[in-house]
């Protein structure tokens, strides 16, 4: 995954003009051109399903000392299958990405991972199924 931040030139085509609003000034956006792993919540036959998604990491002052740091996954994608056609690496074969619903674990892991270098103790780790 990539991290964009405000700063960058290239970050108002990545974040798809998210971070170019004044309420987000001071925000980051997570985003990766390849599956960030795979879905818990959505599977097949053959196991759970790739997943593609972005990250928009939005922080809120909340006062001097504290700030509210809220994830929201931008454009959830599964890979439920392949089909003829010419793919991304030169090949005949070209993955089948069906639009789905957050299950919200993805946007607690992104948190979870913030409060682990931010030494958090009230977060704890996902069980998963």
């Amino acid at each position: 995954m990539y991290l964009c931040e405000n700063e960058e030139k290239n970050c108002w085509a990545v974040s798809k003009g998210i971070l170019n609003k004044p309420e987000n000034m001071n925000d980051s956006y997570l985003y990766s051109y390849e599956s960030i792993g795979h879905s818990v919540k959505y599977f097949s036959w053959w196991g759970n399903l790739s997943l593609y998604a972005d990250f928009h990491i939005h922080l809120d002052s909340i006062n001097v000392n504290n700030t509210r740091v809220s994830v929201r996954i931008i454009n959830p994608e599964v890979v439920r299958g392949i089909k003829f056609g010419r793919g991304d690496n030169g090949t005949f074969l070209k993955p089948c990405y069906q639009s789905v619903e957050s299950s919200t674990i993805e946007e607690y892991e992104i948190l979870y991972l913030i409060g682990v270098v931010l030494n958090e103790k009230e977060l704890k780790p996902i069980d998963k199924p």
